[in-house]
């Protein structure tokens, strides 16, 4: 799908600029419909420099007046600073995108103080190479085309789903920290294979693989991760005596309990959000003219 809309992201760090490489690397954009902005003259260079596209140094309101779609990829506590910042640069029509965790719509609307199109967006690195799974939530003031636009974009970098926005939060702790729960995983079984023999650079190597093929095995051909585990598993075999070490060191139960606490992290982040910025923009002085 051909975007077709000028979109700024705002804070292009980690996330911000998997999602820049995403979009150019699906050729939905091009580098001249992307526009950045990020903490330091430093990294705006470099991101300019690695991708082709317009970046400054902080510059939030000015970029965010150029665009059709803003992105806000800064962190969760930066949020209201930030809609302070651009707060007399948006006008009607413009979409915006959240890609904060923790941070509510209706926390968001609240801080802008008008309504307008706003969606959230919790996406992960993966955006680099085009396989994110990416949930969106959505308030009532985004119309059907402009729902196809956002979905649109993250389409182009992985997969999406919508969900309510009270379901976000535990996209946050599968889908967003589901990742680092991953490569925790991966640096495990690399050391254990470094362990029984492997060079590491041959564990590494095999692990990265073994994770990939795994994935897209199940993604293809659509059956449950328990079906294919029952495919893989010879009674008395090497598969059976390793899911048995895991049984017995209750793996199951700690990868459940930490999708638990993530869900719950993400929670007390929004309540905390919500009690310590009660209404930043409320004592604004209007900008002259």
């Amino acid at each position: 799908m051909r975007i077709k809309h000028r979109i700024a992201v705002l804070g292009a760090g980690n996330l911000g600029s998997a999602l820049i490489a995403g979009l150019l690397r699906s050729e939905a954009v091009t580098a001249e419909q992307l526009l950045a902005t990020t903490g330091t003259r430093e990294r705006a260079e470099a991101l300019a420099k690695a991708h082709l596209i317009n970046a400054t140094a902080r510059n939030n309101a000015a970029v965010a007046s150029q665009s059709d779609i803003v992105v806000l990829a800064v962190k969760p506590k930066n949020v209201h600073l930030v809609l302070e910042e651009i707060q007399d640069s948006l006008r009607a029509g413009q979409i915006l995108i959240s890609l904060a965790a923790a941070v509510p719509l209706s926390l968001i609307e609240r801080w802008l103080g008008r309504p307008m199109p706003v969606f959230r967006a919790l996406p992960n690195l993966a955006m680099r190479v085009r396989e994110s799974a990416t949930a969106i939530s959505v308030n009532s003031a985004a119309t059907p085309e402009q729902r196809d636009i956002v979905e649109g974009i993250f389409k182009a970098v992985g997969t999406t789903a919508l969900v309510a926005d009270e379901a976000i939060d535990v996209v946050t702790a599968h889908g967003g920290s589901g990742p680092g729960f991953i490569y925790w995983i991966m640096e495990a079984m690399t050391e254990g294979s470094v362990k029984a023999g492997l060079p590491v650079e041959v564990a590494s190597a095999m692990t990265q693989q073994t994770f990939l093929g795994a994935s897209l095995l199940a993604r293809e051909t659509g059956l449950d991760p328990a079906v294919l585990r029952r495919q893989v598993t010879t009674p008395n075999g090497t598969t059976a005596a390793g899911i048995a070490e895991f049984e017995k060191r209750g793996m199951r139960e700690t990868l459940v309990a930490a999708i638990a606490a993530a869900t719950e992290r993400a929670r007390e982040i929004s309540r905390d959000l919500a009690g310590r910025q009660t209404d930043p923009l409320r004592n604004r002085r209007p900008r002259p003219r």
